[in-house]
């Protein structure tokens, strides 16, 4: 049987989604990958309020400050925080 088959990877932070998808992508030449949480830590940039309530919610150390005055999401801080206490991660979502 030939045609084109679409694989949805889900999970929660930290879950080993990318992870995956990295072996998969490397597997076969014929598989393409598209990683959608690049497009999620894209919203980080271009709305800056996301990353705001993200320190309201979960503190100063989920969001770390270049020099530059960029901001990102901490990961391994804010996975933490999230998988220690189950009400974060219904926060988070």
């Amino acid at each position: 049987m030939s045609g084109l088959y679409k694989i949805g990877l889900t999970g929660g932070i930290g879950s080993g989604k990318s992870r995956l998808l990295d072996y998969l992508s490397k597997a076969s030449p014929r598989i393409y990958a598209i990683n959608l949480d690049l497009f999620g830590h894209a919203v980080y940039q271009l709305n800056p309020l996301v990353l705001r309530n993200v320190a309201v919610i979960f503190g100063d150390s989920a969001v770390t400050y270049t020099a530059q005055g960029h901001q990102s999401i901490n990961r391994e801080v804010l996975g933490k925080l999230v998988f220690e206490d189950p009400r974060s991660l219904i926060a988070l979502r």
